[in-house]
């Protein structure tokens, strides 16, 4: 991703639209990783999907720096604080809800056995139909590319 985010730097592409596109960009590969790992038939196709699946965690650094952008100034702790709040929770839920997933796909039948992998398909769809629908606000000025954050024109709809 240090290359694609680059390469995209050296075209004039502004930060915020970076970070958007790496975060859709891993949406569709962990949303793609994970399908192909849930329904692989053959080991080959399973290391395919686990590779795919790894790829999409980028979109976790990037949604992050995304949000970062979006938000004035004076309440990125705020908002940091709330993905760490997020973020302990699902660690704390994940993994019983997977073992889970995992039990009732074992009772279903051995094609069934990659169904934590297909929830997390539509996880990561779901993350990636809301980078595509968000409105990034017009950069009119480089505060992003000097390292500022936020701002009162942070793009949040009042309303």
């Amino acid at each position: 991703m240090p290359v694609v985010t680059s390469l995209l730097r050296r075209v004039g592409t502004s930060s915020m639209t970076i970070d958007r596109r790496v975060t859709e960009a891993g949406g569709i590969l962990g949303a793609a990783g994970a399908l192909i790992t849930g329904l692989a038939p053959s080991r080959p196709v399973l290391i395919l999907g686990t590779i795919l699946y790894s790829m999409g965690s980028v979109a976790l650094i990037s949604g992050r720096s995304l949000i970062t952008s979006l938000v004035p100034k004076d309440h990125v702790a705020t908002t940091y604080s709330a993905i760490a709040v997020m973020t302990a929770t699902a660690l704390l839920t994940g993994g019983p809800l997977y073992a889970s997933l995992f039990q009732w796909g074992s009772v279903l039948g051995r094609s069934w056995i990659g169904m934590p992998f297909l929830a997390a398909t539509i996880l990561y769809a779901a993350g990636f139909v809301a980078a595509l629908c968000l409105k990034l606000p017009a950069e009119t000025d480089d505060r992003h590319e000097n390292g500022e954050r936020g701002g009162s024109d942070s793009g949040v709809e009042q309303g």
